[in-house]
């Protein structure tokens, strides 16, 4: 967010009443479940600040408001065209263009798996029985020998 600050001078009623305005306005479509606390904050601290006379502390109190209404723009997604508000829905969140890329990648892949000669869960080679045995029997003597370290590993830990 970008740094808001604000030089000592004196603000037109106008302005404090528009800003006003528009914090009741955003908080009202902000997306909180303390909404009606935020709103009933912003009018007690807007009317407590309504007395300040020192130009340092109102342009330090009209520095924070516009921050925080900075702030609920960027989560209400309203912006101000003047005196109209609109409220843009997207109505796609993840996006057409995102549905269509996962079908083109899913489709990349599946032919990509016929073309390895893996379609329909088809191996890409076919072994035979005695090549099948032979890696069986690797697999086992493997898991043997580590079975045995792992028991050496004990021995000599405990």
């Amino acid at each position: 967010m970008a740094s808001v600050t604000i030089k000592a001078r004196r603000f037109a009623r106008g302005d404090i009443l528009g800003m006003y305005k528009e914090c009741l306005t955003l908080v009202r479509s902000f997306p909180s479940i303390k909404r009606e606390e935020l709103f009933q904050d912003i009018r007690t601290e807007f009317r407590e600040k309504a007395s300040l006379d020192d130009p340092e502390k109102i342009a330090h109190a009209v520095e924070v408001a516009m921050r925080g209404i900075a702030t609920m723009r960027k989560y209400t997604g309203v912006e101000s065209k003047g005196a109209r508000w609109t409220l843009d829905l997207e109505q796609d969140p993840l996006g057409q263009a995102f549905h269509e890329q996962r079908r083109a990648e899913e489709e990349e892949a599946r032919q990509r798996a016929q073309a390895d000669g893996k379609a329909d869960g088809e191996p890409k080679e076919r072994l035979s029985l005695q090549e099948l045995q032979r890696r069986a029997d690797a697999l086992a003597a493997r898991e043997d020998a580590l079975r045995e370290e792992e028991g050496d590993v004990l021995r000599v830990t405990r």
